[in-house]
């Protein structure tokens, strides 16, 4: 994982402009693959616009080729399980840029499960992380991980499918 951008408090509109932004800085070229919560399909009145139109949507509108992530919880925490695992050659497959620091202090620990507190009982846990700062980001790169190890964790393929950024332009009615 080579960066991370998180935003606070920003609508799509800016979130769209901060992307573009941080691709033209980086010098990412127009075929990097953003993958996202899949529920960014789904269509929403915009605070800007009368017309119901998806966040992908938007995204697209502002040439970022974004694909829906992983939904299922399971595969995506597997995913990152799994990609800590790796080793090729000696070396771990999942490496953690330093400027990744949201995602880096989310592996120390805060990324985490709500504790239950139940009277005279062993310590027990939510079965679904804490919404946090920190958990966005995590959210994030679980969407990754499911994309490039979903298929080996369903037993679907034997190896994990490299991210290419489509062919095509993104369906902007559908959003993908």
């Amino acid at each position: 994982m080579f960066d991370e951008l998180c935003g606070d408090d920003v609508d799509i509109h800016q979130f769209a402009q901060a992307v573009t932004d941080h691709h033209a800085q980086r010098g990412y070229s127009r075929r990097v693959v953003d993958i996202g919560d899949p529920a960014g399909m789904a269509r929403s009145a915009t605070s800007r616009s009368t017309e119901a139109r998806s966040c992908f949507q938007i995204l697209y509108g502002q040439k970022i080729m974004i694909v829906p992530g992983e939904q299922t919880l399971t595969i995506r925490l597997g995913s990152i399980k799994r990609a800590l695992q790796l080793m090729r050659g000696g070396s771990p497959v999942f490496v953690l840029h330093p400027r990744c620091t949201m995602l880096r202090k989310g592996f120390q620990g805060r990324y985490q499960y709500r504790r239950i507190k139940i009277r005279g009982a062993q310590e027990r846990y939510e079965d679904t992380p804490d919404k946090n700062v920190y958990s966005h980001p995590h959210d994030a790169l679980q969407y990754v991980g499911g994309r490039v190890f979903g298929g080996v964790l369903r037993a679907r393929d034997t190896t994990p499918r490299p991210l290419v950024a489509p062919e095509r332009p993104l369906d902007p009615v559908m959003g993908y």
